[in-house]
């Protein structure tokens, strides 16, 4: 597995495996981490918002809550905030 992917499963409960997430969700996560990760200039909070936005075209009010949390709660273990 690649870094990212390490990242997506510590921030995973123990109940959910990475091979349980939806394809397109995992894809979000993936690329919101590398931004998070790789991107400095950009703010944390305009990636996640981005993130969010994009998310809300395939997943409904719960799942593109999660999304914002995950990729919240990543992005205070990758810049430390």
């Amino acid at each position: 597995r690649i870094i990212i992917d390490d990242i997506i499963v510590s921030g995973l409960t123990s109940d959910w495996k990475l091979e349980r997430l939806d394809p397109t969700m995992h894809a979000l996560l993936k690329l919101g981490i590398y931004e998070l990760k790789f991107l400095t200039s950009t703010p944390p909070n305009i990636i996640i918002d981005e993130y969010v936005s994009i998310s809300s075209f395939f997943f409904n009010k719960i799942e593109v809550g999660f999304v914002n949390g995950f990729l919240d709660k990543v992005s205070k273990k990758v810049r430390m905030i």
